[in-house]
């Protein structure tokens, strides 16, 4: 069996270089855009919330748009009210807004048809194509969803 601790100590005089882990972190960056799902290439899963106490559903795979790329977004059916500095806003946070608009595509994709089960959602972003909006977050080094809907015909 190899020595890797010996070989890990070939690395300890390696300079981190700050202009590559920035220029990386750039070029991981999707250009702001409309993308579509691919739906073959969608990956759900549920997990919770780091303090434990509400569950959400991980949507996550790969877009074509501007450039092709992979992106996600979570939605929780238990709502969470927003809060800024600590504050309470009385508005749902972005995961039950998310699965609220899930609700409102699904009926839209399916008239006369609403979702009965969350199970049914999955289903949905797993078969239907989604088209995203996405921008850069306002410290510009990462991606994210900011809407979700049905693609437009001819897009």
């Amino acid at each position: 069996m190899p020595d890797y601790d010996a070989e890990i100590d070939v690395l300890a005089d390696v300079p981190i270089d700050e202009g590559e882990v920035q220029k990386g972190k750039s070029d991981s960056l999707l250009a702001e855009g409309r993308y579509t799902t691919s739906p073959e290439d969608t990956i759900t899963r549920t997990a919770q919330t780091r303090d434990g106490r509400r569950p959400y559903a991980s949507v996550f795979g790969v877009v074509n748009g501007p450039e092709p790329g992979r992106i996600g977004f979570r939605f929780s059916w238990i709502r969470q009210n927003r809060a800024i500095d600590g504050v309470d806003t009385g508005k749902p946070d972005s995961m039950f807004k998310n699965y609220c608009k899930l609700v409102d595509l699904y009926a839209q994709a399916y008239p006369g048809e609403k979702p009965k089960k969350v199970t049914d959602l999955y289903h949905f972003v797993t078969t239907m194509p989604l088209q995203y909006r996405v921008i850069k977050n306002r410290e510009g080094d990462d991606n994210m969803v900011v809407n979700i809907s049905l693609p437009r015909e001819g897009a």
